[in-house]
């Protein structure tokens, strides 16, 4: 073998290293970060969830409701005067559920004086939801019949290990009741915001979700269907998508899965 061919035979023994180990770095980012980033996105989307039924009731709606009516029974305040009712979840209220959530701190809804309007702020005051904060305000506003507007600014979600996204977004929520109860929520919109990692992110949601109250019963706050379509950056201005779907498999059973950006699929609540 004469110097140039062993300088040709080196050169291609480095080259093919150096593709196994970017191939390896390759795999190892796909096994670690991709499920992790789906699991975060499936996390905040049903902390953004889950107080729904607690708090899309107009102020005599609420008013009038008991505190078995409400998810989580927590400690109903009713003040007339100045229209707001705290949902108390650090007391317990008047029934005999269980507590199946791990729901802490108090949910604050402020209700618009009479002559401005019929929206409402929902503010989220030391609350916790299993293992994540919540933090900031949503507003809604009534456009219809059982339809409403909801917006909300630099709401905060945080994570018992200290992970934090920040979300901004419009959604629209169509309902129907059952005794003057919320039995079903339809929800449609979109959102921008920051992951835990940094990087922005988006969401639409392509095919309306559907939250049903009687799966609150089985201890389910996963819409029972529905599609959301996730957009997170990445260095040079590129984009990774997601598709979060969710699909009732038998009565409220449901299998929400995850099209991760290289095509694998993941089942997010297994």
């Amino acid at each position: 073998m004469n110097s140039n061919q062993k300088v040709s035979f080196v050169f291609l023994l480095v080259l093919i290293l150096s593709s196994v180990s970017c191939q390896d770095d390759t795999d190892r980012e796909i096994q670690t970060d991709l499920p992790t980033e789906a699991q975060q996105l499936f996390d905040t989307s049903k902390n953004l969830d889950e107080s729904l039924f607690a708090t899309l009731y107009s102020f005599l709606e609420l008013s009038q409701l008991s505190e078995s009516q409400i998810p989580g029974c927590p400690l109903k305040t009713v003040n007339l005067d100045e229209r707001t009712i705290t949902l108390d979840f650090d007391q317990v209220g008047d029934c005999e559920q269980e507590a199946t959530q791990n729901r802490k701190g108090k949910i604050i809804i402020s209700y618009f004086p009479v002559g401005e309007g019929n929206g409402w702020t929902v503010e989220f005051n030391d609350y916790h939801y299993n293992n994540f904060s919540i933090h900031g305000q949503r507003q809604y506003i009534p456009s219809g019949q059982d339809r409403f507007i909801e917006t909300f600014e630099d709401l905060r979600i945080k994570s018992d290990k200290n992970l934090r996204t920040t979300l901004s977004g419009s959604f629209v929520h169509t309902t129907s009741k059952i005794n003057s109860i919320l039995s079903i929520i339809s929800s449609s919109g979109s959102l921008t915001g920051t992951n835990p990692a940094g990087r922005s992110m988006e969401m639409s949601i392509t095919s309306a979700k559907k939250l049903q109250a009687l799966c609150l019963q089985s201890n389910s706050m996963i819409p029972v269907s529905g599609t959301e379509l996730w957009q997170v950056s990445r260095a040079d201005n590129q984009n990774v998508s997601y598709t979060i779907s969710y699909e009732e498999t038998e009565a409220c059973q449901v299998e929400a899965l995850a099209i991760l950006p290289d095509g694998r699929r993941l089942h997010l609540n297994q």
